[in-house]
C-alpha cells in the first residue's frame, strides 16, 4: 500500500505541459501552492532572514539537483503532500549535467538552514507527524514528545527504519552507525554532510539541527519511492499521448516492482518472471500486440512443421523400400542370369554325351553289321556246299584236323556271338542310363523353365508395382514441394509480421524516448525559469 505525507510544500512547482503537446495542458495540484517566501513579512525577512542576492550564474535550478532551496515546512492538520526534495519524483536524470561546483553549494543546503530555528521546528513537526501516521514506528519505543534532543539509540531506531524504506537489506547498529549512514546518505546524494562529531553527539541540542534535518529529507526519500505516479485524467489525452503516458507509466511501475523484489531477501525469480511477464503482457495491451493471433500462428507454424517432418520420414520409408524392390530385383536378376548361364553349361555338356553316345552307337551298329555279315556269308556258304559238307562230315568223324577246323570254327562263331551279345548288353544298358538322364534333364529344364516363367512373371508384377510406387512418390514429392513452398512463404511471412511488429516497436520506442527528452528538458528549462524567478523574489 502506498502511502503519501502529511506535511506540504511551500515552493510552488511549474506548470507543465504533458509530452509537449500544444493542446492538452496538464496542472499539478501542487502547482496552486504559494511561496512561503512570498508571504513572508517584507520587513521581518529584511531584518531576519533575508538573503544576499544572487547574480545570474549562480541561478540553477536546485530542482535539477536533487533538492530545493529547503526542506518543506509542515503545517499541523494539512493533508497535502510533501514537496520531494529530489527530483526523482520526476523521473529525470539531467541534475548530470550540472556543473560540480552548484553541487557543491546545493550539497551545503541543510546545514544553512540549520541556522534557521522556525525552519528547525517546521521539520521537527513534520518528524512528529510522520513518525505517528506512518505506523513505520513502534510508538512504545519512540516517544514523539521527547524527540529533542533523542538519545543515540532512539537515533539509530529512527534512522534505520527511514533507511531500511529505501535500502531493506540495511543493518544498522550501535556499532556501526557513525560508518553506515554516512555511506548510504552519499549514495543518496545528500545535500550535505554529517561529520563524525555530529554522529557522536547526536543527543545534544548542538547536534539536533542536523539530525532532523536529516530526518525530514529522508522522510522525503521514503515518500519518493513509496508513492506512485500522480494519477492522469486519461479522457483529456490524445490518442497518441494516452499511448505514451500509458507506456511510460507500465515503465516506471515494472522498474518500481523490480526495485523492490531486488531489494526483498526472499527467492525472487519467480516474481522477476511473473514480473517480467506483466509488464509484457501490459505493454502489449497498449500498443495493440494480439498474442492470441501470434500464438496461434505459432502452432500453426509447428503443427506444419511437424507434419513436414511426418511427410519427410513417409518419404524416407518409400525410397527405402523402393531401394528394397530394387535391391531383390537386382538379386533376382543376378540369380536367373547365373542359372541361364548353368543352364547353357549343362545343354552343352548333354549335347557333347549324347554325340559321344552316338558315336559310340554308330560303331556298335557298325560291329553288329559286320558280324551279322559275317555270320549270313557263313550261312551261305554253308548251304552252298551240303554235300561237300556232308561229305566232310562222313569224312570229319574220322578226320582230326577237320575236327579240329569244326571246333576252330565253333570257337570263332561262339567268341563272336559272345562279343556281340556283350556289346549288345552293354550298348542297352548304356542307352537306358543315357535315356534316363535325358529325362531327368528334360525334367529339370521342365522345372527350369517354369521357374524362369514364374521369375519372370514376378519381374512383370514387381516392375508394375515399382512403376506405380514411383508414381506415388512422384506425386508425393510434387506434393510435398508444393507443402514445403507454402510452409516457407508461411513461416517467410511470420518472420516478416514479427521484424515488423519489432520495427515499429523499435520506431515506438525511439519516438517516446525523443518525446520524454523533450519534455524533461522542457520541464527542466521551465523549473529553472520558475527557480530562478522565485529567487529573485526573494
Amino acid at each position: 500500500m502506498f502511502r503519501r505525507s502529511n506535511s506540504s510544500s511551500n515552493i510552488p512547482l511549474p506548470r507543465t505541459r504533458l509530452f509537449s503537446s500544444k493542446e492538452t495542458k496538464v496542472e499539478s495540484r501542487r502547482s496552486q501552492s504559494t511561496s512561503r517566501l512570498s508571504r513572508r513579512d517584507s520587513a521581518t525577512s529584511t531584518s531576519q532572514l533575508r538573503q544576499p542576492r544572487k547574480s545570474s550564474l549562480d541561478r540553477v535550478s536546485n530542482n535539477l539537483l536533487g533538492l530545493p532551496k529547503m526542506t518543506p515546512s509542515h503545517r499541523p492538520g494539512s493533508l497535502l503532500k510533501t514537496t520531494p526534495t529530489s527530483t526523482l519524483s520526476q523521473r529525470t536524470r539531467s541534475s548530470r549535467s550540472v556543473t560540480p561546483s552548484s553541487c557543491l553549494k546545493d550539497r551545503k543546503t541543510i546545514q544553512k538552514l540549520s541556522t534557521d530555528k522556525k525552519w528547525v521546528s517546521e521539520q521537527y513537526t513534520k518528524v512528529q507527524n510522520f513518525i505517528m501516521t506512518s505506523s513505520l514506528f513502534d510508538l512504545n519505543v519512540v516517544n514523539v514528545n521527547s524527540l529533542k534532543p533523542p538519545t543515540i539509540n532512539t537515533f539509530i531506531y529512527i534512522t534505520a527504519v527511514l533507511f531500511t524504506e529505501i535500502f531493506p537489506k540495511i543493518k544498522i547498529t550501535k556499532e556501526n552507525y557513525k560508518e553506515v549512514i554516512p555511506a548510504h546518505l552519499k549514495i543518496l546524494q545528500y545535500p550535505g554532510t554529517l561529520s563524525n562529531s555530529v554522529l557522536k553527539t547526536v543527543n545534544t541540542q548542538h547536534s539536533w539541527p542536523q539530525v532532523v534535518g536529516m530526518w525530514s529529507w529522508l522522510i522525503d526519500r521514503v515518500n519518493i519511492v513509496n508513492s506512485a505516479e500522480e494519477e492522469i485524467c486519461l479522457e483529456f489525452l490524445g490518442p497518441e499521448e494516452r499511448q505514451t503516458y500509458l507506456l511510460r507509466k507500465n515503465c516506471w511501475d515494472h522498474l518500481v516492482t523490480r526495485y523492490k523484489i531486488f531489494n526483498s531477501n526472499e527467492d525472487d525469480a519467480k516474481k522477476i518472471k511473473n514480473a517480467n511477464e506483466t509488464y509484457v503482457n501490459n505493454l502489449a495491451d497498449i500498443l495493440g500486440v494480439d498474442f492470441d493471433n501470434l500464438r496461434r500462428l505459432k502452432e500453426e507454424v509447428e503443427n506444419k512443421s511437424e507434419y513436414k517432418h511426418k511427410q519427410e520420414v513417409e518419404i524416407e520409408n518409400i525410397k527405402t523400400e523402393r531401394m528394397r524392390i530394387q535391391s531383390a530385383m537386382e538379386q533376382m536378376q543376378q540369380e536367373i542370369n547365373d542359372f541361364n548361364d548353368a543352364d547353357a553349361v549343362e545343354e552343352k555338356e548333354l549335347d557333347n554325351e549324347i554325340e559321344l553316345l552316338q558315336i559310340n552307337i554308330k560303331d556298335l551298329d557298325d560291329t553288329n553289321a559286320a558280324l551279322k555279315k559275317n555270320i549270313n556269308h557263313l550261312d551261305d556258304s554253308l548251304r552252298v556246299q551240303p554235300i561237300k559238307l556232308q561229305s566232310q562230315r562222313e569224312r570229319g568223324f574220322h578226320d582230326p584236323e577237320f575236327l579240329t577246323e569244326i571246333k576252330q570254327v565253333l570257337d570263332h562263331k561262339a567268341s563272336i556271338e559272345s562279343t556281340i551279345s556283350k556289346a549288345l548288353s552293354k550298348f542297352e544298358n548304356d542307352l537306358k542310363m543315357k535315356t534316363e538322364k535325358k529325362q531327368e534333364l528334360e525334367k529339370e529344364i521342365e522345372e527350369l523353365n517354369r521357374i524362369d516363367n514364374y521369375t519372370k512373371q514376378e519381374c512383370t508384377r514387381l516392375s508394375a508395382d515399382i512403376e506405380v510406387i514411383n508414381k506415388e512418390m512422384k506425386e508425393l514429392l510434387s506434393d510435398w514441394d508444393k507443402k514445403k513452398k507454402y510452409h516457407e512463404q508461411q513461416m517467410m511471412e511470420v518472420q516478416e509480421k514479427g521484424t515488423r511488429i519489432l520495427d515499429e516497436k523499435t520506431a515506438l520506442n525511439s519516438e517516446l524516448k525523443n518525446k520524454r527528452d523533450n519534455l524533461e528538458l522542457e520541464v527542466n528549462k521551465f523549473g529553472q525559469k520558475m527557480l530562478s524567478f522565485f529567487i529573485e523574489v526573494a
